[in-house]
């Protein structure tokens, strides 16, 4: 899909806790913002190795992993095991990681 010379990419989702939430986002300067537990889900949907990346990168910020967890958890416990791969994946020395 290109949007004005932009690739986007488009996943189609119904699931109903991701249709509330992008109904009623959190709004930051006048821009909706997903939350990060959206965009982990998202992004674990996707299950590309730039979306695999991506999450270990949020994961390596500091976001709450615990919090997380459970977001997916309630939302999509189908993601939580590859979750905590991804996770002992930012615990091993960057020279160890097979990703």
């Amino acid at each position: 899909l290109d949007y004005g010379g932009v690739r986007v990419d488009c996943l189609l989702v119904d699931d109903d806790f991701l249709v509330r939430e992008v109904g009623s986002p959190a709004v930051r300067d006048g821009v909706p913002v997903a939350s990060v537990g959206a965009l982990v889900y998202l992004k674990m949907v996707a299950n590309r190795n730039r979306d695999e990346r991506d999450v270990i990168d949020l994961i390596e910020s500091g976001v709450d992993v615990d919090e997380l967890r459970a977001y997916l958890d309630t939302n999509a416990p189908s993601f939580v095991e590859d979750f905590d791969q991804l996770v002992a994946i930012t615990n091993m020395p960057r020279g160890r990681r097979g990703r």
